[in-house]
């Protein structure tokens, strides 16, 4: 996955080898990182794949609005 927009140190807007846009999380995957920069996988937490209805660009603002230790206890919740 290549990097297509960095939100903070710990959101990431990604593209696949397919075009496929994902939102990836995950403790500082995306420090010293520039666009175009690839993702180390095993940095990767989380993985939010945006569906048609939604942009990826909203979901990646959204998800880095919220602090990580909320999103974690919301992932265990599901």
């Amino acid at each position: 996955m290549r990097i297509s927009r960095i939100y903070n140190n710990n959101v990431a807007l990604t593209r696949d080898s397919y075009g496929q846009e994902a939102v990836v999380i995950g403790r500082g995957l995306a420090f010293g990182k520039r666009k175009g920069d690839l993702i180390d996988p095993h940095k990767v937490e989380q993985t939010f794949i945006p569906e048609h209805d939604i942009s990826a660009e909203r979901l990646s603002w959204s998800l880095s609005e919220i602090p990580p230790e909320i999103l974690a206890i919301a992932s265990e919740l599901e």
